[in-house]
Parts: C-alpha cells; sequence; structure tokens
C-alpha cells in the first residue's frame, strides 16, 4: 500500500498529483457503466485537494454534478486529523476518523445512504 500511495509499486493504479475532480469523474463513468442496480462511489481523502490536472473547484463541480446522478451514491471519509475538507466537498462524509474507526465509519455511511 505504501507504494501504491507514492505511485511506485509496479503496475500500480495511482498517479500522485493527478487526483480528484478528474479522477472522480473517471472513477464515476466507469462505476455509471457497470451494470448494477446500487452504485456506491468511496472517496477515502487524506488531505485537501491537490493536483496538476484538478483545482478545489473541479472537484466541487463533479460532486455537485455526481450529486443528480439518481443511479450513483458518493460518499467520503476522511482518515486522519486535518480531513474535515470531506464535509465541504462531499454530501455524505465523515471526516477526522482515526484509522481504527474507518470500516465502522464507513459501515456507518454506507448503511446511511442506502436506507
Amino acid at each position: 500500500m505504501p507504494l501504491e500511495v507514492a505511485g511506485r509499486r509496479p503496475g500500480g493504479n495511482n498517479t500522485p498529483g493527478f487526483n480528484d475532480g478528474p479522477c472522480l469523474r473517471e472513477a464515476a463513468e466507469q462505476l455509471l457503466s457497470a451494470p448494477a442496480d446500487d452504485r456506491i462511489l468511496i472517496v477515502v481523502s487524506a488531505g485537501m485537494p491537490a493536483g496538476r490536472r484538478s483545482t478545489a473547484q473541479d472537484l466541487r463541480n463533479v460532486v455537485r454534478l455526481l450529486a443528480r446522478e439518481p443511479r450513483l451514491r458518493l460518499i467520503s471519509v476522511g482518515i486522519g486529523p486535518d480531513t474535515d475538507h470531506v464535509r465541504d466537498f462531499y454530501p455524505h462524509a465523515r471526516a477526522s476518523v482515526p484509522l481504527d474507526r474507518f470500516a465502522a465509519t464507513l459501515a456507518e455511511l454506507l448503511r446511511a445512504v442506502l436506507e
């Protein structure tokens, strides 16, 4: 996982600096093309939006667009301290979640959006 996060895992998927709005949009497009009745896109954040292809406003625009998509639910968990920003960007979010509470917090969010 540390190699993936840093973008150094051979065959990995992460490209640090290419995050947030464009990546969220691309992930949503892939998810929406999948045959499914319920689609939930989970964003895990450890820091403010930043990237060479993106601004915070790009992320706001994509989240606003996806919030109107009836076939998709969007949730976010900010892991660790100083992740209160997820509440500003995502309609269903929990912030500053300690790592040992991640699974329980994610379960709570999933339960809330599926009810």
